[in-house]
């Protein structure tokens, strides 16, 4: 990734913000797939799409102070004909054609914009902090072209109103699930939720998420770093405790540890991403500036 960085022009890389592994039906339909990242660089910032197999550049966009690369960002996501970043959605199978500006503008920071599918439409799942002490998760949701729909009233976690961050959302068929994180930041005290319901109405309702009838919940489970990810085969964490492992739970009650792997004091690599698929997960190596994708241990 190093390498990356330098030629997408930011110098020195600082750190990796986000990775998705993006999968997409080419013209010729296809099945092909693009890792995709947002860097932060000593000169800049910048986007880039990696070939999935060499993870070598094959494009990369700067961040520019003019339009239209001053709309790329941080909240890198797959959808149904492509990938967003921040404001913009780029077309994976023409890597030179100009990005598409979103009608909905950028997501927030601690937000999440995802897809239901190919003939789905758009989300947009961010935490509402416009009454200060109160934390409430906020969905809005889209047509394919990012017209707006519909919205829910703000939501808290529980009836306690318990501080949380959004950490993951992710449409796996057939439930909407959302991957959240409590604590004030501590690895001890970290704890992760995933709530999934099976209807979009069910996800626009009103109901603190972790009392909802209709609300499937797993966990809590730890979640150190506040590191998790959603997969079809369950959700991913990272965990401390008397050893770094990563922790894969499946979905529902009671929580049900399936298999975990142990990752050494994790200094010298950083976790990035994991393929919602269940197929692939991706590491960067800091001593050697490299990422490298990997299949799941649980897949044969």
């Amino acid at each position: 990734m190093a390498a990356a960085a330098s030629e997408a022009g930011i110098g020195g890389l600082r750190s990796i913000s986000r990775l998705e592994y993006v999968p997409f039906v080419s013209a010729g339909g296809i099945g092909e797939a693009l890792v995709v990242a947002y860097l932060l660089g000593e000169e800049g910032e910048a986007l880039v799409a990696l070939d999935p197999t060499t993870m070598l550049v094959r494009k990369a966009w700067k961040r520019a102070s003019i339009p239209p690369l001053d709309g790329i960002g941080h909240n890198v996501k797959g959808t149904s004909v492509g990938f967003l970043s921040g404001r913009l959605e780029f077309d994976p199978a023409d890597l030179d054609a100009a990005p598409l500006a979103i009608p909905t503008g950028a997501p927030p920071e601690n937000g999440r914009i995802f897809t239901s599918g190919p003939a789905g439409g758009n989300y947009l799942i961010a935490r509402d902090d416009s009454i200060p002490g109160e934390y409430r998760l906020a969905v809005s949701s889209f047509s394919p072209a990012y017209l707006p729909l519909g919205s829910s009233p703000p939501r808290a976690l529980d009836s306690a109103n318990t501080y949380f961050e959004i950490v993951d959302a992710e449409y796996l068929d057939p439930w909407f699930r959302v991957l959240v994180v409590t604590g004030s930041g501590g690895s001890s005290e970290s704890r992760g939720y995933v709530v999934s319901f099976q209807s979009e109405a069910a996800m626009l309702g009103p109901d603190p998420l972790l009392e909802d009838a209709d609300a499937q919940v797993t966990g809590p489970f730890p979640m150190g770093g506040r590191l998790g990810w959603l997969t079809v085969d369950g959700v991913v964490a990272l965990s401390y405790g008397d050893r770094t492992r990563l922790a894969r739970y499946g979905y529902g009650y009671p929580l049900a540890l399936l298999d975990e792997v142990a990752c050494g004091d994790g200094q010298d690599y950083s976790f990035l991403s994991f393929d919602p698929g269940g197929a692939w997960w991706f590491l960067h190596d800091r001593l050697r500036g490299r990422a490298y994708k990997l299949r799941t241990w649980w897949r044969p």
